[in-house]
C-alpha cells in the first residue's frame, strides 16, 4: 500500500481504528495507533478554568495586574 497524500493517510487511521486495528506498516513506516484524541467542547469550561465567583480577592488584584 502506498499513501500519497495527507488525506490518504488521515482516512487510513480513521479506517485502522474504528476496525480495532493499533499498529499498522504502510512504505516501511510502522505506526503505533492509541485512542482518538478527544474534541474539547469549548462551551463547556475545562476543571483548569474558574468560573466567575470562584476567584478570591487576591487573585483578582494579580489578574488585574497582568
Amino acid at each position: 500500500m502506498k499513501i500519497d497524500n495527507i488525506k490518504d493517510l488521515e482516512k487510513t487511521i480513521k479506517l485502522c481504528r474504528k476496525m480495532g486495528v493499533n499498529s499498522i506498516e504502510i512504505d516501511g513506516v510502522k505506526l503505533q495507533l492509541g485512542d482518538e484524541p478527544k474534541k474539547l467542547n469549548s462551551e463547556q469550561p475545562t476543571e483548569a478554568v474558574k468560573t466567575e465567583g470562584d476567584y478570591n480577592d487576591e487573585e483578582l488584584l494579580l489578574w488585574s495586574a497582568n
